[in-house]
C-alpha cells in the first residue's frame, strides 16, 4: 500500500502503540487501483484496534470517523487486489489516498474461513434450514438443526451475505473477509409476517337496515336479495332482467301490457310489488328506472316475510335514498 497523504504520515514499529485519547477526529481518503489511478468501490478500510470501519463509495471515497490519536494498524482490501496494512500515527484529521495493487491472477486465493449461528429474533433459538449465500463467489451454505453453518475458503474483501428461510424475512448484509482469518458471526431473523386479505368495509344503508332488508338476506330463508352492488355487476338495462336467475318467477307482461313478475308454478299467479314496504298494485316493474333502484328482494309462496305477506309471492323494491 501506498499512501499518499495530504498530512505528514510517518510509519511505525509493527506492534502498534495506543495513546489516550483527549477527542476523536475524522480520517478521510481514497481507495484507487495503483496501475490505473481509477477510484476502487467496495473497498473494506477500516483501523481494527477502535473497531472503526468503512466501505469506499463509487468515488472510491471513504470516511472513518471517530478516530482517537494515537499508533494503529490501518487496513484496505477488496477482493482482486492485495490487502494493503500499515502502521500509522493519527495525530488529527486526516485525508489521504489508498494505492491498491492488482493480485496476481496465478497466485491462490485467501483462505479465510466463515462460521456461523443463525437465531430468531424474538425468542432467540437456533433456526435451521436456512439458506446462506455469498455474493459474488456464489459460496453457499443451508443452516444444520443447531442453526450453524460453514463456508471454508472465503476470499478476502467485501462480500455480501444473503439468508433465506421459508416464513422468515429474507436478511442482506455485507461483511469484511480477510486472509487466513476465521469470521465468526451471529445472525437473527425475524419471523415473515402473515399476509392476510385486504379487509373489506361496507357501509350499510340506514334505509335499508331500517327496512330489515340485511337481517332477511342473513337468514336467507327461501328468497332472493339484490344488492346495489349486485345490480351494477350484472348491469341489466331493465329491472325484470335482474329476475331472470330465479327459476321460480318469470318477467311477464299482463293484460294491459305492462310488466309483472309470475311464478312458474301452479296457476303461474302475479306476485304483488312492494316500493320501499308500500304495496302498489298495477305497477309496472319496468317503469322504475335501474339507476334508482338501491335493492331487490323476491320471496314466492310460503317464504313470503309476514310484513308483506301475499299467498302468491312478493317482489320489494326498495329505492336509493
Amino acid at each position: 500500500m501506498r499512501l499518499r497523504a495530504a498530512l505528514s504520515l510517518f510509519a511505525v514499529a509493527a506492534v502498534p502503540q495506543l495513546l489516550a485519547a483527549q477527542e476523536t477526529f475524522t480520517v478521510r481518503g481514497m481507495v484507487v487501483n495503483q496501475e490505473q489511478n481509477i477510484p476502487l468501490q467496495y473497498a473494506v478500510v477500516g483501523i481494527p484496534e477502535l473497531e472503526i470501519w468503512d466501505l469506499s463509495d463509487e468515488a472510491g471515497v471513504f470516511e472513518l470517523e471517530g478516530v482517537q490519536e494515537g499508533v494503529y494498524r490501518f487496513i484496505a482490501l477488496r477482493r482482486g487486489y492485495n490487502m494493503a496494512i500499515e502502521a500509522v500515527n493519527f495525530e488529527g484529521p486526516m485525508e489521504f489516498i489508498v494505492d491498491l495493487a492488482e493480485e496476481d491472477q496465478d497466485a491462490p486465493l485467501g483462505n479465510g474461513n466463515l462460521v456461523g449461528q443463525v437465531v430468531d429474533q424474538v425468542s432467540g433459538r437456533p433456526v435451521d434450514g436456512v439458506e446462506i449465500l455469498l455474493v459474488p463467489t456464489e459460496q453457499t451454505a443451508t443452516a444444520d438443526a443447531q442453526g450453524r453453518f460453514e463456508i471454508e475458503d472465503i476470499t478476502s474483501g467485501a462480500l455480501q451475505i444473503e439468508l433465506r428461510r421459508v416464513g422468515y424475512e429474507p436478511r442482506i448484509d455485507t461483511i469484511a473477509a480477510f486472509p487466513g482469518v476465521t469470521l465468526e458471526l451471529t445472525i437473527s431473523m425475524a419471523a415473515q409476517p402473515i399476509v392476510l386479505e385486504p379487509m373489506v368495509v361496507t357501509i350499510r344503508s340506514r334505509h335499508l337496515e331500517g327496512a330489515g332488508f340485511y337481517r332477511r338476506q342473513r337468514s336467507a330463508a327461501g328468497g332472493r336479495q339484490f344488492t346495489r352492488a349486485d345490480i351494477e355487476r350484472r348491469n341489466p338495462f331493465e329491472l325484470t332482467q335482474m329476475f331472470d336467475v330465479i327459476p321460480s318467477v318469470r318477467a311477464d307482461r299482463d293484460a294491459f301490457g305492462d310488466w309483472v313478475l309470475r311464478s312458474t308454478r301452479g296457476d303461474r299467479c302475479e306476485l304483488s310489488v312492494w316500493i320501499d314496504g308500500t304495496r302498489t298494485p298495477g305497477f309496472s316493474i319496468n317503469t322504475y328506472p335501474v339507476d334508482w333502484v338501491e335493492a331487490l328482494e323476491v320471496y314466492v309462496g310460503a317464504f313470503v316475510p309476514g310484513e308483506f305477506y301475499d299467498p302468491c309471492g312478493v317482489v320489494l323494491i326498495w329505492t336509493r335514498q
